[in-house]
């Protein structure tokens, strides 16, 4: 069964504990055009089943391995666990995410898999039109949604949802696919999916990149220049 769309900020108790899975960090898909995102998963247990928050970041521009030149992540979802019927849906930002538009108001909840879905256990999708609601990296999108988030390296962009089984985060897999090149008239003829649960063998493996994120950019130079002011005293 199906929820309804929220659009806007769904806050757990303040005594709440999530489990965090931070694993799928810069992560890439493999071939000649590459598309890279950040995503986490995290879980918070109810006496009604799970609490789940799905954060995503187009890394598209800020990670050099990402040479799409403008991609839009237009699904995410879940390839494992099993979870079982969705109630709520809430599309929010974190961290400074640019919003362009209402593009929260685009994404929808796939009941079933379908072509150009990424199939599995959750999945939703932006909206059909110019794929108006995606998520972008630094550049403009091929797609020129008139909605749309952009992460370009920091920000999140955040699903939140709950479902009526019990797991926890650390037994996530996720996929998103982006969207990147025109055809001749007009339309999107490339769409690249990464999936973290599958192997090295599949058209759509997934693995992380050695570029570290932006955060951890900036914290490994304060650090630098930490040490040497104090070289310098």
């Amino acid at each position: 069964m199906l929820g309804a769309l929220i659009v806007g900020t769904s806050a757990p108790p303040a005594e709440a504990q999530w489990i965090v899975n931070d694993s799928f960090l810069n992560m890439c898909t493999t071939g000649a055009v590459r598309t890279c995102a950040s995503v986490t998963v995290s879980t918070l247990a109810q006496l009604s089943g799970t609490l789940v928050q799905i954060r995503v970041r187009n890394l598209q521009g800020a990670n050099p391995t990402d040479n799409t030149g403008g991609s839009l992540i237009n699904r995410i979802g879940l390839t494992a666990p099993q979870v079982e019927s969705l109630t709520t849906l809430s599309v929010t930002t974190e961290d400074g995410t640019g919003v362009t538009g209402a593009p929260a108001n685009a994404w929808n909840i796939l009941s079933s898999p379908g072509p150009g879905n990424i199939g599995g256990a959750v999945e939703f999708s932006a909206g059909t039109q110019n794929n108006n609601g995606g998520i972008l990296g630094c550049n403009n999108a091929n797609a020129n949604p008139a909605d749309f988030f952009q992460t370009c390296g920091s920000g999140w962009v955040v699903f939140t949802f709950m479902t009526t089984n019990s797991w926890t985060a650390d037994q996530a897999q996720v996929a998103w696919k982006a969207v990147s090149i025109p055809g001749p008239d007009g339309t999107l003829d490339a769409s690249l999916e990464c999936r973290t649960g599958d192997g090295q063998t599949s058209a759509h493996f997934c693995s992380p990149s050695v570029v570290p994120e932006p955060m951890t950019i900036a914290l490994v130079a304060t650090g630098l220049m930490g040490i040497l002011g104090a070289g310098l005293v």
